[in-house]
């Protein structure tokens, strides 16, 4: 009778075993490591670039190669920046994977004119992108430039940014690496605004999306930590940079170390 018993659950719990259901191949994914959302030339629509790395140029060994681009930009635009996303899948061979995602690059020209509650309704409902992953605004140029811009030493953008980031506010104390939950907290809060760190492109940005501009020794187009954005009710107001973003790291329990010239 036990032995009945015994055999009876060892079958009921195989109904309830998921197994590998879920699982999904390396190779059929398409690893998205930076977010854009921008302004599309129709006022009424977004535009979302995704910055999707290319396996076989960043891979180890005999694989890689330094004359392929790491990364490869996907862009799409509608009504909502969600619908602009979905729009991308249609022009990969792969299925977008959001969980390496590390970097939202927002336009200036949006978060001055829209603001941020919209597109952070979207973030805060995806369930795709990560709420530690770190948020910019794209000072003087496009989101869609800002990570289009290869980098040299770390060859996937989205990663040196955040270590550029780390570095400029452990050591300078005029910058300040913020994350998207960090935002989302400040501004379902009452009496509390964000602040987020400036991105912009030092010399040509269309030449420092090409992978000549970092096979030389003098990048063309260099990405630089540059100001902090300043919003009120949402929007960005106005840029703060150099020494005047010490005040206003001190009241934020923000600063770590600083050079005073």
């Amino acid at each position: 009778m036990k032995r009945s018993i015994r055999a009876f659950m060892i079958i009921l719990c195989c109904f309830f075993l998921s197994g590998c259901w879920s699982s999904k191949e390396m190779s059929d994914l398409a690893f998205v490591t930076a977010v854009g959302i921008s302004k599309d030339k129709d006022e009424n629509k977004y535009k979302v670039s995704l910055q999707v790395v290319n396996p076989g140029s960043v891979a180890g060994g005999q694989q890689a190669s330094v004359q392929d681009a790491p990364v490869t930009i996907m862009s799409s635009t509608a009504f909502n920046p969600f619908e602009a996303s979905r729009h991308v899948t249609s022009k990969m061979s792969r299925n977008l994977y959001y969980a390496h995602t590390n970097l939202i690059v927002i336009d200036e020209e949006l978060a001055r004119t829209k603001g941020l509650y919209e597109l952070f309704d979207f973030i805060e409902r995806s369930d795709q992108l990560r709420e530690t992953a770190t948020i910019v605004i794209a000072k003087g140029t496009s989101a869609e430039n800002v990570i289009k811009n290869l980098t040299p030493i770390d060859r996937i953008p989205a990663v040196y940014v955040n270590k550029m980031l780390k570095n400029a506010e452990d050591n300078g104390g005029q910058n300040i690496k913020v994350t998207v939950d960090g935002v989302l907290q400040k501004i379902t809060s009452q009496g509390r605004e964000p602040i987020i760190n400036g991105i912009s492109i030092q010399g040509s940005a269309e030449e420092g999306s090409m992978q000549e501009s970092i096979q030389g020794s003098d990048p063309k187009g260099k990405l630089e930590a540059s100001g902090i954005a300043i919003f009120r009710e949402g929007k960005l107001i106005d840029w703060v940079k150099g020494y005047n973003v010490h005040g206003i790291l001190w009241t934020t329990n923000k600063v770590k170390d600083i050079v005073e010239a």
